[in-house]
């Protein structure tokens, strides 16, 4: 209801009544100025229709409601403040938040947790809830500089559990493709102090402990020895013969082949498909027997590592052994030999042991258990 001019003076009850009001105004002399003060009401408040959509002033509230420590300017709306409400649902148009100042030495935003923590979504939760091709939550510093040593980027900080076994930074996947649709974790790092990479069966590959010290538990490796068959080989066209007949299976072999990278029936070693380029340390040891000459002319002997199966540039480490007329007063002359290196295999090539020597002579591998080839990756 309007307001209207106080058209008599007499009041007898303390209250105006409405046949007292005649006209539309409320008297400049009643109201100095565009407020309303507590004093035009006789009981102190002020209800909603007597107050502008936009504007709050001190004189306008009750202390118990809001106070100017609470407003940070003169004006606000309900589209601002939802009193009934205790979190923040909807910021803007766009549903976003962005919190800027430019101080730096205050923090842009804090969120803290003074009692235990009962969610598994932890204190903050980010969650994306549908499929994308862009990231979930971006960390970025533009600014260059800073000093060597300092912090930059992402910092975790945790206390640890006191049995240092307490997950502090983990990664964790569920993606269909990759086994099953079952959680995986490929990284983790533990309060412990130690680091762990773990494969789609949730095995630990690689693990680097408190101590520095380094485990891969499936390091590509093989070691394998000849048999008591032996070989005898005619040479036909100096062509090159790959040393077969080694297993894992006899005293003087360690008994290794890591998932089966070497083929004890054509004695290949195949790096891992899929694999990184990486270092192979090879060792190539047999005793080599030589059929002597029978005239002037020298006969020779041959052992070398052979990578892919090609010949010349593919073998990059040999040994040769040349014998002459009336050596020794066997036929053969036999000689201990070895070949060893570094090789770099990419996934899926495959190194091998071979053996040649001259044209039309019989070069042996002994038939004892002095034949062995090993491998293994060493970065």
């Amino acid at each position: 209801m309007a307001i209207t001019k106080i058209k008599s003076l007499g009041i007898t009850d303390g209250t105006i009544a409405t046949s007292n009001i005649a006209a539309d105004a409320v008297d400049g002399t009643k109201i100095a100025d565009n407020a309303i003060n507590t004093e035009h009401y006789t009981n102190g408040s002020i209800g909603t229709v007597k107050l502008t959509d936009n504007v709050i002033t001190t004189a306008k509230l009750n202390s118990s409601a809001v106070t100017t420590a609470k407003l940070a300017d003169d004006a606000v709306t309900t589209a601002k403040v939802n009193p009934a409400q205790t979190d923040i649902s909807s910021v803007g148009s766009l549903s976003s938040l962005a919190v800027t100042h430019g101080t730096n030495t205050a923090s842009v935003a804090t969120f803290i947790n003074t009692g235990d923590n009962a969610t598994n979504e932890g204190v903050v939760h980010v969650k994306q809830s549908t499929a994308t091709n862009k990231p979930t939550m971006v960390i970025e510093q533009t600014g260059e500089g800073g000093n060597p040593g300092d912090k930059q980027g992402l910092l975790i900080k945790g206390a640890g559990q006191n049995q240092g076994d307490g997950l502090l930074l983990g990664v964790e996947t569920s993606n269909s493709n990759i086994a099953s649709g079952n959680i995986i974790r490929p990284f983790s790092v533990w309060n412990g102090g130690y680091v762990a990479v773990e494969n789609k069966n949730n095995e630990t590959s690689f693990q680097i402990d408190k101590e520095g010290l380094v485990q891969e538990v499936q390091i590509p490796a093989s070691q394998n020895s000849m048999n008591i068959n032996g070989m005898n080989q005619t040479i036909s066209n100096s062509a090159n013969y790959v040393v077969t007949g080694l297993t894992s299976a006899y005293y003087n072999s360690n008994s290794l082949n890591n998932s089966g990278y070497f083929d004890s029936t054509t004695s290949k070693f195949t790096a891992p498909s899929g694999a990184l380029s990486c270092h192979y340390f090879v060792h190539f040891q047999t005793l080599l027997g030589i059929t002597l000459p029978t005239s002037s002319v020298d006969h020779y002997g041959y052992i070398g590592i052979r990578m892919n199966g090609v010949n010349g540039a593919g073998i990059p480490f040999a040994s040769y052994r040349q014998v002459t007329q009336g050596e020794s007063s066997s036929t053969i002359s036999w000689e201990t030999m070895s070949v060893s290196g570094v090789v770099r295999l990419d996934a899926t090539d495959y190194i091998e042991p071979i053996f040649t020597g001259t044209n039309n002579v019989s070069i042996r591998i002994h038939s004892g258990t002095y034949t062995s080839f090993s491998v293994i990756k060493i970065g």
